[in-house]
């Protein structure tokens, strides 16, 4: 799910004793942990940017690095060093698989001359995508790059460097795989972002924080409160969609930085419940830091 502002939530660090290998153009390291400080690593990453030419050809594409994430299963984090170039990397994928941001519906292929995509580009902070939608999105693309004489419609290099090296590998390891994607330089505070996003992993692939979520949603929420959420969420998001709205929901209440968030007004009414039914139920939102309190 697409980032609109906010500020921070999950927690994640260099958790990373083993040596780096090459995909592509780019460093991926197995395993960082999302309950240690993040700085770390955010200085390393920002070493290795400035020596990305001596990386590959292509630094124009946008440097990013990719981690597996340990407390969250086949969940995997990329980090851009551009918010342009991550959203020529991810941005059509969400306008095609959940319609946000970009004025269509889900299921449409935008040109990347579109001027919906072109707007979301500038905007989007950060992604959270599933892999069996990721790669329904690419086939489109795919196809319609070979049957249509527009190269709107085929992969940016962008796209092609990230799915073909880091989204196909990882599904066809498993189905159940995430990528959570947030850029270090643009409109937004990256820590802010990925903590949102990662969120949404832990409701996709945590079994037990999404029991909890689901049981907030249908026993815990009146039929007027779920309104006025849905009132909320849907300047950004479909509003119809009972799914969207209950993990953007939790995403946004649960952010460390909810106060300053789309759904701010909402935190004094709705955090503090919602925390004591996660407590309750034996399972905790993770949080992002860059480090120590």
């Amino acid at each position: 799910m697409k980032v609109l502002i906010f500020l921070l939530v999950a927690s994640l660090a260099v958790g990373c004793a083993t040596a780096p290998r090459e995909i592509g153009r780019r460093l991926t390291y197995e395993d960082i942990s999302v309950s240690e400080p993040i700085l770390p690593w955010v200085h390393r990453f920002e070493e290795r940017q400035r020596d990305a030419r001596l990386m590959g050809p292509n630094p124009q594409y946008g440097y990013f690095e990719c981690r597996k994430t340990a407390e969250i299963r086949e969940t995997y984090f990329c980090l851009y060093a551009d918010q342009s170039a991550m959203n020529y990397a991810l941005g059509r994928a969400t306008c095609y698989i959940e319609g946000a941001f970009c004025n269509s519906s889900k299921g449409t292929l935008l040109s990347t001359k579109d001027m919906n995509f072109l707007a979301s580009v500038r905007q989007t902070l950060g992604h959270d995508l599933r892999g069996p939608a990721l790669l329904s999105f690419y086939e489109t693309l795919k196809r319609n790059c070979r049957e249509r004489s527009d190269d709107g419609f085929c992969p940016t290099p962008q796209e092609s460097e990230l799915f073909e090296n880091i989204i196909i590998p990882g599904v066809n390891r498993s189905k159940d795989f995430i990528v959570v994607v947030a850029a270090h330089l643009g409109r937004g505070n990256f820590i802010g972002t990925f903590s949102h996003e990662i969120l949404h992993a832990q409701y996709f692939n945590d079994p037990t924080y999404q029991k909890a979520i689901d049981m907030f949603w249908t026993k815990e929420l009146s039929e007027k409160e779920k309104v006025i959420i849905r009132e909320a969420l849907r300047v950004a998001y479909d509003s119809s969609d009972e799914l969207l709205m209950k993990n953007e929901f939790q995403a946004y209440i649960l952010e460390a930085g909810a106060d300053r968030a789309l759904l701010s007004k909402l935190v004094p009414r709705f955090r503090s419940r919602l925390i004591a039914a996660l407590n309750k139920a034996g399972t905790q939102p993770l949080q992002v830091v860059l480090v120590k309190p």
